[in-house]
């Protein structure tokens, strides 16, 4: 039976303290981190998680740097992958969303402060008082339309069923005093842009994002036919394909597909002023949400914010596809890592940040080939008190004591006994978790030497739960 175990204190910080032999530096063509290469990165992850077909851009200040294709964009009919294949990129579809607010807002047509009912008046009254401010950064209470029963992802629905799906339910919590991610937020902005520009929301989209960065591949769920969906890579739940949601099935939350180099170049514009001037617009949107109690959260809107200085990633998952992206803005690091795939319920995190330590390593995440870590914006014991609370709360095993010494903090978790052990199996390797700070970073990780396992799956669920408020 697979256990987790405390871990020695100083086996643990001697495993952290590894250091890869070649320092992969900026420009340095030996792109390799932890003795692997970013290829040999990405087919071990594809054979570990059964993915068919996977895409990468990487960027580097001004320079797309590399652009490759893995596997198989059909794999029922061997069609390969290419650079070209379109990908649904699923909720990361908000930040366009968001941009499309901004933009608004800099032309004076919307406020961060402007009410629901300001501009949509056929809305629940408890609604109508919410700013689009608490909408963007998912603090406004709504509950979620995907999330309820009733909801059909693969049946046609104008917004107003879709909020007649949440019409009548409790908000989550008192709005502007925490964050849950919400589909409904982005449905009523997707709704606010169309008011307040007098067009369609594609065509704002189309004419204020993606025809002045002369990007020709990224396109709408209604616009897959003739050759763009010979284009479209099949994505795959559970094995089988997974099919296509109708466009309005998710109305500024998703319905969108890319390629990956397109997705790199839309990513690279935001550091610049090409989609949004104000600089101080933009730090509104691209930095963590501060809350009127002074409490800042580690996310915004699609964004999450890992706890390293300019990094955020935003990611997506739905109708069979995964999609990430990574972007290191700080200066001195301006690193983009563009991950799409055909399988969904991928979490891509640390393969971007594998891939991001072979371009520069002081990027990457500690090194071992059997760690399993997320950087946590929380300090190490709070990181792992949420990571013990997940474990706890979905029965993944019963709790030991946690310890905390010389800031490392570690507990042991016995798995239920519940759990049935195959009779052939062979006797696994213990799964060790720790929490600690390392160079100012904090890392939440579990190091396990055995196969692949579903306990290990789970654990690292839990683990990106617990860096991240949603």
């Amino acid at each position: 039976m697979l256990r987790l175990v405390i871990v020695p204190l100083l086996g643990f910080i001697a495993l952290f303290c590894i250091v890869t032999p070649a320092f992969a530096q900026r420009g340095n063509p030996d792109l390799s981190f932890g003795g692997q290469t970013v290829d040999a990165m990405i087919a071990d992850y594809m054979a570990e998680n059964m993915v068919p077909g996977m895409v990468l851009a990487v960027l580097q200040g001004s320079h797309m740097t590399r652009l490759s294709a893995y596997g198989l964009a059909d794999d029922d009919n061997k069609t390969l992958t290419g650079i070209d294949s379109l990908f649904d990129i699923g909720p990361m579809a908000e930040a366009f969303t968001a941009v499309a607010v901004m933009q608004l807002i800099e032309s004076g047509k919307l406020k961060l402060e402007d009410t629901l009912g300001k501009h949509l008046s056929d809305l629940p009254k408890t609604w109508q008082p919410l700013s689009i401010h608490a909408l963007l950064a998912h603090a406004s209470g709504l509950p979620d339309y995907m999330r309820e029963a009733d909801y059909d992802p693969i049946r046609a629905a104008t917004p107003a069923d879709l909020i007649a799906l949440v019409a009548a339910k409790p908000f989550a919590f008192k709005p502007g005093m925490d964050v849950a991610r919400s589909a409904t937020d982005y449905l009523l902005l997707a709704m606010i842009v169309e008011q307040a520009s007098g067009m369609p929301f594609h065509d704002f989209l189309r004419r204020y994002q993606f025809e002045p960065l002369g990007l020709r591949d990224i396109v709408f769920a209604d616009e897959l036919r003739g050759d763009i969906t010979e284009r479209r890579a099949t994505g795959y739940r559970d094995g089988a394909p997974a099919g296509l949601a109708p466009p309005s099935a998710r109305p500024g939350s998703g319905g969108i597909f890319a390629t990956v180099a397109d997705l790199g170049r839309w990513a690279m514009a935001l550091s610049s002023d090409m989609l949004i001037k104000d600089a101080d617009l933009r730090g509104a949107l691209l930095s963590p949400v501060l809350l009127p109690d002074g409490r800042s959260l580690p996310v915004n809107g699609p964004w999450r914010f890992p706890g390293r200085k300019g990094l955020m990633y935003a990611a997506g998952s739905t109708s069979g596809h995964s999609a990430f992206l990574s972007r290191f803005t700080a200066p001195e690091d301006r690193l983009d890592v563009v991950l799409l795939a055909n399988k969904e319920g991928l979490d891509l995190t640390m393969l971007a940040r594998r891939i991001a330590g072979a371009y520069d390593q002081r990027l990457g995440p500690p090194p071992g080939k059997d760690l399993r870590a997320r950087q946590s914006p929380y300090p190490a014991s709070q990181a792992f008190e949420r990571f013990a609370a997940i474990v706890k709360r979905e029965k993944l095993g019963s709790l030991g004591r946690i310890s905390e010494i010389g800031g490392v903090t570690t507990a042991t978790i016995t798995p239920p006994a519940s759990d049935p052990l195959p009779v052939a199996a062979p006797p696994a390797s213990p799964i060790r978790a720790s929490a600690w700070e390392e160079k100012g970073q904090v890392w939440l990780g579990i190091l396990d030497k055995g196969p692949p396992s579903d306990l290990r799956r789970e654990l690292e669920e839990a683990l990106l739960k617990a860096v991240t408020p949603y």
